[in-house]
């Protein structure tokens, strides 16, 4: 599970699974998330937040600015939680339903090839595996389109 909020005027914070901060100045664009969720966020004064895709129906709450606990969090940001294994998260400006391109799952395939064939145990079958989720995952929605 993660949490999505505002933490100033052009900080975003995730925090659970994974853990980043990301600065946006300009107040507005969209979180990727491995479990292909992409989130739109907009900053007017309030942090907002919506769901742009959801194809496997995960699990998403939206808690609305003040409602949230404030010793945690501002009174000034929705909080977004979604309820499923969260391994990386992209921001990017624009939507792009194309993100899993061709380009991109070719340049998937040859990253796993490069890091099996360079012996680094890094992080060992777990980094196989998790290239084989997400070649499979891109496969998927390129698939559906």
């Amino acid at each position: 599970m993660i949490e999505i909020y505002g933490s100033s005027d052009d900080l975003i914070e995730i925090e659970g699974d994974i853990r980043e901060e990301f600065n946006d100045y300009g107040g507005n664009g969209y979180l990727y998330f491995s479990d292909e969720v992409v989130i739109k966020y907009d900053y007017d004064g309030d942090w907002t937040f919506s769901i742009k895709s959801n194809p496997k129906n995960i699990k998403i709450e939206i808690k609305e600015v003040g409602k949230i606990d404030k010793e945690k969090y501002n009174d000034y940001s929705q909080l977004v939680k979604i309820e499923d294994n969260v391994s990386w998260v992209k921001k990017t400006k624009n939507f792009n339903s194309d993100m899993y391109s061709e380009d991109v799952l070719a340049f998937l395939k040859r990253t796993k090839e490069e890091y099996i064939e360079s012996g680094e145990e890094l992080y060992g079958d777990d980094l196989e595996k998790l290239f084989d989720d997400i070649i499979h995952r891109v496969e998927k929605l390129k698939n559906a389109k």
